[in-house]
């Protein structure tokens, strides 16, 4: 039997995680960014500056939040 994938599908994230995930504090390329989209399946994620907008799963966003990382379109 094969052991479950510890990465978790966007549809598996509660509407309470999302909400917590959701605000500004990344970046995208390089710029600062604001999560959005939390009663969606998957996050929409918003350049400050421009405004191009990407959407990234919600186990992305978890990621990226945990270890500061800079997300890339």
């Amino acid at each position: 039997m094969s052991e479950p994938s510890p990465v978790r599908r966007s549809s598996d994230y509660t509407v309470e995680e999302k909400q917590a995930l959701v605000g500004p504090g990344l970046t995208v390329n390089g710029h600062p960014a604001v999560v959005s989209g939390y009663q969606h399946e998957f996050a929409t994620v918003t350049r400050k500056d421009d405004g191009m907008s990407a959407e990234f799963a919600w186990g992305t966003i978890e990621r990226a939040r945990s270890v500061g990382a800079d997300l890339t379109t």
